[in-house]
């Protein structure tokens, strides 16, 4: 891509008025964010356009190279299928990029995605910049700075690959336009842009548990494959936790208790909300039975197998968690789980 002068490039885009002058700018935008990204986040900040314009407009490009980049998903997602019908893939996943692009193209929301992303962009990033650089600090640079990084989306239009090389080029203008922005250090501009927006993701996705899962991948089908991995790990660890529980419940009071309700205060606030939840947003439904003073069973099972789980898990009495059915391979910590869940998915073993 040509380089042109930052300056000029962002003077011609705030300032276009016709469609054809501003995709003109636009790419002489992306060129200059691209290839000479200091530069051009020190014209950012010497713009002396109207800071509501200047925002407007930028919002406008991040939205442009947004949906360049679902086009470009969705390209890359016909290129597999196209892959996979040639044979070369194994039945699993072949199946599995099918299920992707049902669940792509047929979703409803898929067109809100650049949008959902953007705006949880700014809110992470705006968290980040107040927590670290100060709580006085104003945070029109920052969204400038979002929403200009998006020109590392056009690095999308490289079938599969690309996107690895968007999100770190990504990364990296994030970094140096929150330096050049606010005047600050590397590491400051690091915590602020990058680590503290992850800890606060990690955040919201402890508080909302894996309902937030849910919400991911409605936006993102392409994540459903590891979230549904996710969905395994976690039921095992509520599995094991109920089993747990059972035991200290016995140990507590001698027998073993009747239903899941009884059993909140032995249990982690997640584990309970969810098993109490009618949404089961963990993708599982659990299942427990007494049939005896000293004997029980729990038993996990995808709600949609292959979709919002790949396998059953069984607990009973003994401690251990099975995989399946009281028959099936002992799982002996998470390790053990990972071995699993790395193979390509499959139904749910086992019945329930």
């Amino acid at each position: 891509m040509k380089q042109s002068n930052p300056a000029a490039a962002l003077s011609a885009w705030e300032g276009a008025r016709r469609l054809q002058d501003a995709v003109k700018a636009l790419f002489a935008v992306c060129g200059a964010v691209l290839f000479q990204p200091v530069f051009f986040f020190q014209s950012v900040l010497r713009s002396q356009t109207d800071t509501r314009r200047r925002i407007v407009r930028a919002c406008a490009f991040a939205l442009a190279l947004g949906y360049l980049k679902l086009l470009c998903d969705g390209l890359n997602i016909l290129g597999l299928k196209q892959v996979a019908s040639s044979g070369i893939m194994m039945d699993g996943l072949s199946s599995q990029i099918a299920a992707l692009e049902s669940a792509f193209f047929s979703s409803p929301v898929i067109l809100a995605r650049p949008v959902v992303t953007l705006a949880a962009t700014l809110a992470l990033v705006a968290a980040g910049v107040k927590l670290i650089l100060g709580v006085d600090r104003i945070l029109v640079p920052a969204v400038l700075v979002v929403c200009y990084k998006s020109a590392a989306d056009l690095f999308n239009v490289i079938p599969f690959l690309g996107g690895v090389l968007a999100s770190a080029w990504s990364l990296a203008l994030l970094v140096m336009g929150i330096r050049e922005m606010y005047g600050v250090g590397v590491g400051r501009s690091v915590l602020a842009g990058v680590m503290t927006p992850l800890l606060v993701l990690l955040f919201f996705a402890l508080s909302l548990g894996p309902s937030l899962n849910r919400a991911i991948v409605t936006f993102f089908p392409e994540t459903q494959a590891q979230m549904m991995k996710f969905n395994d790990v976690t039921a095992y660890g509520y599995t094991s936790a109920v089993a747990r529980a059972a035991k200290d419940y016995k140990d507590d009071l001698g027998f073993y208790p009747a239903n899941l309700d009884v059993l909140k205060k032995y249990l982690a606030a997640p584990v309970v909300d969810n098993l109490g939840s009618s949404e089961n947003a963990s993708g599982y439904r659990f299942s427990y039975s007494k049939s005896d003073e000293e004997h029980f069973v729990v038993k996990a099972a995808p709600l949609s197998p292959g979709v919002t789980g790949s396998l059953v898990f069984y607990a009973d009495d003994s401690g251990k968690v099975r995989l399946g059915g009281k028959d099936g391979r002992v799982l002996v910590d998470l390790q053990s789980l990972e071995e699993v869940v790395a193979q390509p998915a499959r139904p749910a073993e086992g019945k329930t």
